[in-house]
């Protein structure tokens, strides 16, 4: 079973602790659970910390974002 985690923008500690959390929940119920973050970026510390807890990180842009005639980012409903 793989769990991924998706970030739009730089992955930092946070993002890893909340795969964390999902890997350790699924754990409980399977065996074999891989964790990939997927995000533009990383800071250090989220790629130390997804060292040390056997997670893995996988670099993806995301596309550009269209804008609704507000200026806002277009959601599902629109």
């Amino acid at each position: 079973i793989v769990v991924l985690e998706f970030k739009r923008r730089r992955a930092d500690l946070h993002a890893v602790s909340q795969l964390k959390r999902y890997v350790e929940t699924i754990r409980e119920e399977y065996e074999n659970v891989r964790g990939i973050l997927v995000a533009p970026s990383l800071t250090s510390g989220a790629r130390r910390l997804l060292e040390k807890e056997g997670l893995e990180f996988k670099k993806l842009k995301p596309p550009k974002q269209e804008k609704s005639r507000k200026g806002r980012q277009k959601t599902l409903f629109d």
